[in-house]
């Protein structure tokens, strides 16, 4: 390799762990973080993970900015003011250090005596690796305490997610139309629509 060509590739590294730094500043989990939840995961120690109700500085880019974009924190925001009535439950899943590493809403009104699960996100480095299921599990014991069952809708298009509920037990009983604020690719605020699956268990 030419000399030119060696800094050009030392340049690039080190612009690349910048923006790992960079993240990771961002999200508040350190590259550390999640190797060590990742490790745990894989030992099958569960007891590492603490599943709580989101508190009010959850609601960070620090803390949940993994999970998406502004209008994104401004929809848990929305859903978050609207548990003090009773009508959601918002749920995270932390690490020791008390950061959520997993999140979601259970909304009691949408549909009539059944708990709503919806909102759920697991940071993008630690999924797959069974946390999503744990987290479902306890929202669907929330559930049951209210004499409730619970009821989720995903996107047609979202295979993977389908077949982890129906591995869970959930079965497609409908279909509905549904819509979230977004950005376009020139940034502008837009309305997104799709076709959901409805699924109960």
């Amino acid at each position: 390799m030419s000399a030119h060509g060696y800094i050009a590739s030392e340049i690039f590294t080190c612009t690349f762990a910048l923006v790992l730094i960079q993240l990771d500043l961002m999200s508040g989990l350190s590259i550390e973080n999640l190797a060590e939840a990742k490790e745990m995961t894989k030992r099958g120690d569960s007891s590492y993970f603490k599943i709580s109700e989101m508190i009010e500085t959850d609601i960070t880019t620090s803390a949940l900015g993994w999970s998406g974009g502004p209008l994104h924190l401004e929809a848990i925001q929305e859903a978050f003011d609207r548990v003090r009535n009773g009508e959601t439950e918002m749920l995270c899943m932390r690490i020791p250090n008390g950061l959520p590493i997993a999140k979601g809403g259970i909304d009691y009104t949408r549909y009539p005596g059944k708990g709503y699960l919806w909102m759920l996100n697991v940071h993008p480095d630690l999924q797959s690796l069974g946390l999503g299921t744990l987290l479902i599990e306890d929202m669907e014991r929330r559930i049951h305490l209210r004499n409730s069952s619970a009821i989720l809708a995903v996107e047609k298009t979202n295979h993977r997610a389908e077949q982890l509920y129906k591995n869970l037990g959930y079965v497609i009983t409908g279909e509905v139309e549904d819509s979230w604020p977004d950005r376009n690719e020139n940034g502008e605020k837009v309305i997104y629509r799709t076709t959901c699956s409805v699924m109960e268990k």
